[in-house]
């Protein structure tokens, strides 16, 4: 959704809407934020899920090991 769009929505709803910059300035700290807690979200999934390959396997690797997948 665009600034107009959200301008457009905002006034079905009888509110006050946004300056273009204004939201291209919100939407972008939104971005921002939300690449960093994905980022955050995959590095915590992809340690959690190499543990519990290791843990269920019994394998004995070190943090620098690679699993083979098989």
């Amino acid at each position: 959704m665009g600034p107009y769009s959200f301008n457009n929505f905002c006034e079905s709803l009888e509110m006050p809407g946004l300056h273009q910059k204004t939201f291209s300035n919100i939407a972008k700290r939104l971005y921002s934020q939300n690449e960093r807690l994905a980022d955050q979200v995959f590095s915590k999934t992809a340690t959690f899920v190499r543990r519990e390959r290791i843990r269920q396997s019994a394998l004995d690797v070190s943090e620098e090991d690679i699993i083979d997948k098989r």
